[in-house]
């Protein structure tokens, strides 16, 4: 795949996913042990009620890591959440949109919707900004909302939502002092941020297993500072 396309997949016939109800939602299969060793006992422990865990967004930026972005969907989903995903304009062209809906059982969002719209997404519980690149980024923390993504998460920024955001991009944006400036604010503000600015390019990038283990500890924090 090249840098800046879509994967394309055919969507009836997915290998490796089960539909779960009739809007063609799918469920990627996982055997009991891989689960119990990316997502540990924990995660079973948390949806052992048989209900939804909440409403999860996850918002895609324009870099490499959106091409497995369903990867991380199917992990949310079997761990129980109810996923929405939020594409930026550029950050679209990373992924398989047509994908995405068919597993989620509802479309990839990217533009804002016009007022005569009815407002069809629910109210998050959760958020996770992966990839989130350099622009993303710097806009969230200066508050532009020039986009559907970056007016989303403005909005959600400081209203109790457990957010977490996972940025990915060169060694030289890293170093700049506005990426520094916009990554203390948005931990001001109670992001957590998963960013290991002395990993090596191929590492820079968690693995998703690593990303939704960090979500756990998002929100098992921000639970414990309101017992």
């Amino acid at each position: 795949m090249k840098v800046g396309t879509a994967r394309q997949r055919n969507t009836a016939d997915v290998t490796g996913y089960i539909p779960l109800t009739a809007s063609k939602t799918f469920l990627r299969i996982l055997p009991l042990g891989h689960y119990l060793e990316t997502r540990g006992l924990r995660s079973l422990m948390m949806n052992a009620s048989g209900g939804p865990l909440g409403v999860l967004y996850v918002v895609v930026c324009a870099a490499p890591a959106a091409s497995s972005a369903d990867d991380f969907v199917s992990r949310a989903l079997a761990e129980g959440w109810v996923v929405r995903v939020i594409a930026t304009p550029t950050g679209e062209r990373f992924i398989d949109a047509a994908l995405l809906a068919a597993m989620t059982g509802d479309r990839v969002r990217t533009e804002f919707r016009m007022p005569d719209e009815p407002d069809e997404l629910p109210k998050a519980d959760a958020v996770v900004v992966a990839p989130a690149t350099f622009n993303t980024i710097n806009k969230w923390a200066a508050g532009v909302t020039d986009t559907f993504a970056t007016g989303l998460l403005c909005e959600l920024t400081g209203v109790g939502v457990p957010i977490l955001a996972v940025p990915l991009l060169k060694a030289e944006l890293a170093r700049h002092l506005a990426f520094e400036r916009s990554l203390e604010t948005l931990r001001a503000m109670g992001v957590r941020v998963l960013f290991d600015p002395s990993a090596p390019p191929q590492s820079r990038m968690p693995s998703w297993p690593r990303v939704l283990e960090e979500l756990h500890a998002v929100i098992e924090d921000l639970q414990t500072g309101r017992d």
